[in-house]
């Protein structure tokens, strides 16, 4: 569902994180300019958000969990969404599709550009002709050593491997633009028997876990007539590093900011040395 205007929303930080609080405000308004209420494709699974530079965009369920959440590094910048399905072709050219209107505004907030030169990890012919329609210049199925040159990368699904997770991390610290979009939950369900997990196998995780966020393996329940209604939506409550220092301060509302402290500390894996050290640290604090 799309609004009839587009105007910004109105998001107050109620507790700043380290990431500058009118900076994040404006990005979220930017990344979620004429949307009033984002469809579900499917069920979506969730991340965890737990970076200083890294913020829920849209959440759902009860508490909060991100179903969108992105990051700034340096000058790059990263967008990450937990279904594949926001990633679909045919929501580009749907002038209604809250989906289509959330990657156009993902590519022209990752980028600054209005016609970008976009790379897609994997092969997805289709949704390369619905991104070229938009008068950017696309490649298919880029390689790893061949991300130079480009504004964006856009990750699908699980595709590629751990050397492409390090290059695409490399990528987005020279300054360029990452979209990812999976459905976590679905493709661990499909490797079980090889017991492979989202914490410790999912590609794009080893790119994101180092701007602060993470894929999970649950589902975020809609909010409001099968969608995430953005009023509804809580992202300044549903980040784990937040959460972990407001139970530090021992600040009311412990029950949620432990479901997303837990949360994280399952879609992590043991070598993190980012999130886990601040927990080990908290405990020894009220230890």
């Amino acid at each position: 569902m799309l609004r009839r205007t587009s105007l910004a929303l109105a998001l107050v930080v109620a507790c700043a994180v380290p990431a500058v609080a009118g900076d994040v405000e404006r990005d979220r308004a930017a990344l979620l300019d004429g949307i009033d209420a984002l469809a579900r494709p499917g069920v979506p699974g969730n991340l965890v958000v737990f970076g200083d530079d890294a913020f829920a965009v849209v959440t759902g369920g009860r508490p909060a969990e991100p179903v969108v959440g992105a990051a700034r590094a340096g000058r790059g910048r990263v967008v990450a969404m937990a279904h594949s399905g926001y990633l679909a072709a045919d929501a580009l050219s749907v002038a209604d599709d809250s989906r289509g209107r959330l990657l156009r505004n993902a590519v022209a907030w990752t980028t600054g550009r209005r016609r970008a030169t976009i790379g897609i990890v994997g092969s997805d012919p289709a949704l390369a002709l619905a991104l070229a329609a938009l008068e950017h210049e696309v490649r298919d199925d880029v390689a790893d050593d061949a991300l130079r040159g480009l504004d964006l990368v856009v990750w699908k699904n699980g595709a590629g491997s751990a050397e492409t997770a390090d290059a695409v991390a490399d990528f987005v610290r020279r300054g360029g633009g990452l979209i990812t979009a999976a459905c976590p939950w679905g493709w661990q369900q499909l490797r079980a028997r090889a017991g492979l997990t989202v914490r410790d196998d999912l590609p794009e995780n080893r790119a994101l876990r180092r701007f602060g966020l993470a894929y999970a393996d649950g589902t975020v329940d809609a909010t409001r007539d099968g969608a995430y209604a953005l009023d509804l939506s809580r992202p300044d409550d549903a980040h784990a590093g937040r959460a972990l220092r407001l139970l530090v301060k021992r600040a009311d509302g412990a029950a949620e900011r432990a479901f997303l402290v837990e949360r994280a500390l399952r879609a992590l894996p043991a070598d993190d040395d980012a999130f886990l050290p601040a927990v080990a640290k908290a405990l020894r604090g009220v230890a």
